[in-house]
């Protein structure tokens, strides 16, 4: 096995933006919403596939039930989505040529055997792999994860506080 070729020119272009805002209820009450797009290109030596449509919504709420700013009670959620690392653009939008067998008469390797002439079993004696592009489902979305995170803080004295704070993720696609 071995590589026929071991360079492959590929490029990852990122895009997103995001959009939050805040709006308070007196002194104790603070909402955060918040919306971020993103788009990913990768770009092969072969094709490129991009991946667009990610928008993650995102929303917090900080409470303070003492109104006198020594606690907090707080609530977020978020929705994040996974950069593609840029090894799929290497191996599966370029060619990712390969030799998956190669005979040969002698162990040097100087004498390959023709196609076509039965040695060891076979005929076929030079197979290749990853002479082109992998196909991909036109509909394919990225993989995401929602996020909470819940808590609630309390200033018992002066620079020194206590809290709790409890994180879930879950992933989808």
């Amino acid at each position: 096995r071995g590589r026929i070729t071991n360079v492959r020119q590929t490029q990852q272009d990122y895009w997103s933006f995001f959009l939050q805002d805040t709006w308070r209820i007196g002194d104790w009450v603070t909402i955060k919403p918040g919306l971020r797009y993103e788009q990913q290109e990768l770009v092969g030596n072969l094709k490129s596939f991009t991946w667009d449509s990610n928008w993650a919504p995102r929303i917090g709420l900080t409470w303070d039930p003492s109104r006198n700013g020594r606690s907090k009670v707080f609530a977020n959620w978020g929705r994040y989505f996974a950069k593609i690392p840029n090894d799929l653009a290497a191996r599966a939008l370029s060619a990712d040529a390969g030799v998956t067998r190669a005979d040969f008469f002698e162990a040097d390797l100087t004498r390959p055997v023709p196609e076509g002439v039965l040695a060891a079993g076979a005929t076929t004696h030079f197979v290749t792999a990853g002479l082109q592009a992998s196909e991909f489902d036109p509909d394919s979305k990225s993989t995401y994860t929602d996020e909470w995170l819940v808590g609630g803080e309390y200033e018992v004295i002066p620079d020194f506080t206590l809290g709790v704070h409890w994180q879930s993720r879950r992933f989808g696609r």
